[in-house]
């Protein structure tokens, strides 16, 4: 079993720290993670691809300001499928929450808070230079652009060549949507989701500051299984 050196506390689970992250390109990525990352880039690169992190770690404060900009429509909003954008005045409160929580973890209940889970993508599949990511379905489907890259992911995951990273996303279980683009290192993602309980999950929510609180707080089992376990 993977020994972690560093100590786990709410800080580290709720994004409310950076004590556990070093700097690696563009992005902060948990020190105990970055050498099976580079290697896992590394071999990509034998195979002709460029992998790279679109985002990695997402502090509790940027988490928050991505929830509170979807809850008031000034972010996009996706269906179950990731292929319609929805209108926002459209929503009864309890539909905009699960449409939110679709595609959006709850604030300080993130897994890219461990920096651990990262979106990932190949830069030599890039169409042009100024080329916006979505991180959509359309882009990582068989025939997406970066189709390629995640089917030779699909083969070392299945070989159990991949270095400890896995999709934690890979099936579609009714709760969040399934995310090709999403990877995580297993040793210590799965170390802290276990880590995380549903009193810390209640505990994190009624101490925070978001709209549609309420909600969550009144089926917090049900949020706490459907959108948080893998």
């Amino acid at each position: 079993m993977f020994k972690t050196q560093i100590a786990i506390d709410e800080d580290l689970l709720f994004g409310k720290t950076r004590r556990h992250l070093i700097k690696h390109e563009n992005y902060e990525l948990h020190a105990e993670a970055v050498d099976s990352f580079i290697k896992l880039q590394n071999e990509a690169r034998v195979e002709g691809f460029d992998l790279r992190m679109n985002s990695c770690f997402r502090s509790y404060d940027q988490q928050r300001e991505i929830w509170k900009n979807k809850c008031a429509g000034k972010r996009d909003l996706w269906n179950q499928t990731g292929t319609e954008k929805l209108e926002y005045h459209s929503l009864t409160p309890i539909m905009l929450l699960k449409t939110i929580m679709r595609w959006s973890a709850i604030p300080g209940a993130s897994r890219h808070h461990w920096g651990t889970d990262m979106d990932i993508y190949d830069h030599n599949a890039l169409p042009t230079p100024d080329y916006k990511i979505e991180m959509i379905p359309e882009e990582v489907d068989d025939n997406g652009i970066f189709g390629p890259l995640h089917r030779w992911l699909d083969e070392k995951i299945e070989r159990n060549e991949s270095f400890g990273f896995f999709r934690p996303y890979a099936k579609d279980k009714g709760g969040i949507a399934p995310e090709r683009w999403h990877m995580s290192f297993a040793p210590l993602s799965q170390l802290y989701q276990k880590e995380y309980t549903l009193e810390l999950f209640v505990k994190n929510i009624e101490t925070t500051d978001m709209p549609l609180k309420d909600l969550i707080l009144k089926e917090s089992e049900f949020f706490y299984q459907k959108y948080f376990i893998v």
